[in-house]
């Protein structure tokens, strides 16, 4: 795991936002035939803010999950030897046949359990994402958190972590249409905002560290 290129990738979306923000920092304007607009930019500005805060949080944890997976897979670990949180992954395939099922038997349990105990088997599924279906809510984090075996993300992440929901269920309003970006750019005030923008990446910056520092361990993919 090169953890500079998440981070990197982080700063990089944020420092666009927080210059959007500045170059919008306007009020109302005028347009080209001296009559003022309708639409305040800099508020605009902000609800698009929340838009990209959302973004670069749900392209991080989506990117670095995924990326692990791969990693995982790449070793070629087995099943029964991997870490709790991996086997998720390598059980996919299993339940994914269960699930389909009319009626589950005791034969798709057992096919279940056999996934696990085989000590060869590597089924690792890299290109599934562990979708807890709270769309990219805080119980998601929980979720990314339990597999990595991190703890307490609501210490790891500080402030952002409060701020988690409230990013979400906003940019869901402007994504599906209920309210319009000055409309939710109304509820911030530049300086809110721009608190909002240090929390939201110093948080993330944390996360980045805190599964660095887990995967250097010896056993991050697998059992001790």
């Amino acid at each position: 795991m090169n953890s500079d290129l998440y981070r990197d990738e982080l700063l990089d979306r944020i420092e666009r936002i927080e210059v959007m923000l500045e170059a919008t920092d306007l009020g109302s304007v005028s347009l080209g035939n001296g009559a003022p607009a309708r639409v305040d930019a800099s508020r605009e500005a902000r609800g698009v803010a929340v838009v990209l805060l959302y973004a670069a949080y749900e392209h991080l944890i989506s990117t670095l999950t995924l990326d692990l997976a791969a990693e995982a897979k790449a070793a070629a670990i087995p099943n029964l030897a991997l870490a709790r949180g991996f086997k998720v992954f390598a059980l996919v395939g299993s339940l994914k046949s269960v699930q389909g099922c009319r009626a589950v038997g005791p034969q798709h349990a057992f096919q279940v359990m056999d996934a696990l105990a085989d000590p060869l088997a590597s089924t690792i599924e890299a290109t599934w994402f562990p979708d807890d279906g709270s769309h990219f809510r805080s119980s998601q984090v929980k979720s990314i958190c339990s597999i990595l075996g991190l703890s307490e993300p609501e210490t790891i992440l500080g402030r952002a972590w409060d701020r988690i929901d409230t990013i979400v269920d906003e940019r869901n309003a402007i994504a599906h249409g209920r309210r319009r970006p000055d409309e939710v750019g109304r509820r911030f005030s530049k300086p809110d905002l721009e608190r909002i923008v240090k929390e939201w990446r110093d948080g993330w910056l944390s996360f980045i560290a805190a599964v660095a520092t887990a995967h250097a361990q010896p056993h991050f993919f697998t059992t001790e």
